[in-house]
C-alpha cells in the first residue's frame, strides 16, 4: 500500500494534497510532471520563491529561479544546493530564497542546515505556519518523528493550515502505531475540509485498526469524490481480499487497469500531438526556437495566433515532457 502523499504549492500561497504511488513519485523525479511529494518540498519552495518576485524587474532574479527550478525537474540536488547559495549570497534579505536553501540542503541529507535556513527565513518573514510544514518535513526526513509531530501539533490551530496540519499528524501517527489518535485527527481534518485525501487516508487507519467494512466505505467516499482517482480502488481491492469479497476486489482491479489504459492511451496521443506542434513550427521557413524553461516555455519572440496559443498551453505538459528530453 502506497504511504506517499502529493503536495502541490498554489501560486496562492496555499498547498492542495492528494494521495500517490512510488511509479507517480519515480515519474515526477523524471521531471515529467510538475509539483513535490511530502518529504520532498524543492518544488513547493521554488513555486513559493517564484511567487514571492513575480513582479520583480530584475531579470537576472527571475533567470536565476528559472535555472533552479530546471536543476531541481532534473534531481541534480548537489547542484541545486550550490545555485540556491549563491542565490541567498546575492538576495540575503529574501525568506523564500533561504527557504529554498533550506529545501536543497534537506534533499543532500543536511538536516541540521536545512532547519538554520528554515528559521532564517522565519525571522525574514516567512509565514509561520509555511516554516512549521518545512520544518516538519525535515524532521520527517531526518526521522525525527517526534519533532514533526511537535510542528504539526503547533499548526492545527491555524486557520489556514489547520486541516492540513491534522492530515499530516494523522498520517504520523498511522506510521507510528498510535491509531486511536491518529483516527481522531483524521476525523477533525474531514470535519474542517472533506476531502477525498483525507477519506483515503482515514480508510488506510481503519484497515491498520483491523476495521475493514469501514476501510471500504472510506476507500468508497473517496473514490466518489474524485472518481479520477483510481489508486484508491487498489487499495479497496486489496481490503476486498482480506474480506474474502474475491469478485468485488476482481472488479476494482479491473476498472484500476481500464483507467491505467485509458490514461496511457490519452497521453500518448497527447504527446504525439504535442510532437506534430512541435514539428510544424520548427519547420516553418523562419524555424520557432522551442526550450522548457522552468515550468514554462520559451518560444523567444515568436508570436501565435489565439488558436495555436489555446493548443500549446492545452499541450503544455506535453510539450514541456518532449523539450526537456531534447536537453
Amino acid at each position: 500500500m502506497a504511504d506517499l502523499y502529493r503536495v502541490d504549492r498554489s501560486y496562492s500561497g496555499g498547498y492542495t494534497v492528494r494521495p500517490t504511488t512510488w511509479e507517480d513519485h519515480a515519474i515526477e523525479r523524471a521531471g515529467v510532471a510538475a509539483g513535490t511529494i511530502v518529504g520532498n518540498v524543492v518544488g513547493a519552495s521554488i513555486a513559493g520563491l517564484r511567487n514571492a518576485v513575480r513582479n520583480a524587474q530584475d531579470r537576472r532574479i527571475q533567470g536565476s529561479i528559472d535555472t533552479m527550478e530546471e536543476v531541481a525537474e532534473a534531481g541534480d540536488f548537489a547542484r541545486l544546493l550550490i545555485l540556491s547559495q549563491n542565490f541567498v549570497q546575492q538576495y540575503p534579505q529574501m525568506p523564500h530564497g533561504h527557504a529554498s536553501l533550506a529545501a536543497a540542503f534537506m534533499e543532500n541529507g543536511r538536516y541540521d542546515e536545512a532547519i538554520r535556513e528554515t528559521e532564517r527565513a522565519e525571522q525574514l518573514g516567512l509565514d509561520k505556519w509555511e516554516a512549521q510544514m518545512m520544518r516538519a518535513d525535515v524532521y520527517e526526513r531526518k526521522g525525527s518523528i517526534g519533532n514533526a509531530i511537535a510542528e504539526y501539533s503547533a499548526l492545527i490551530g491555524d486557520r489556514e493550515a489547520g486541516d492540513l496540519a491534522l492530515f499530516a499528524r494523522a498520517r504520523m501517527l498511522l506510521e507510528i502505531g498510535d491509531l486511536d489518535q491518529a483516527l481522531a485527527d483524521i476525523n477533525q481534518s474531514i470535519a474542517l475540509v472533506p476531502q477525498y485525501f483525507a477519506y483515503t487516508l482515514r480508510g488506510d487507519i481503519y484497515r491498520a485498526r483491523g476495521e475493514l467494512e469501514k476501510s471500504v466505505a472510506n476507500y468508497t467516499l473517496a473514490h466518489r469524490l474524485s472518481p479520477e482517482f483510481t489508486i484508491v480502488l487498489d487499495r479497496r481491492a486489496e481490503v476486498y481480499e482480506e474480506l474474502g469479497k474475491t469478485q468485488e476486489a476482481q472488479a476494482d482491479r479491473e476498472a484500476t487497469k481500464r483507467a491505467s489504459e485509458e490514461a496511457a492511451r490519452r497521453n500518448q496521443e497527447l504527446l504525439d500531438e504535442a510532437r506534430a506542434f512541435l514539428a510544424y513550427y520548427s519547420n516553418l521557413p523562419v524555424p520557432v526556437k522551442f526550450a522548457a524553461k522552468g515550468q514554462e516555455i520559451d518560444v523567444g519572440r515568436a508570436r501565435f495566433g489565439p488558436e495555436a496559443l489555446a493548443k500549446m498551453n492545452r499541450l503544455k505538459p506535453q510539450l514541456l515532457q518532449l523539450l526537456r528530453g531534447q536537453q
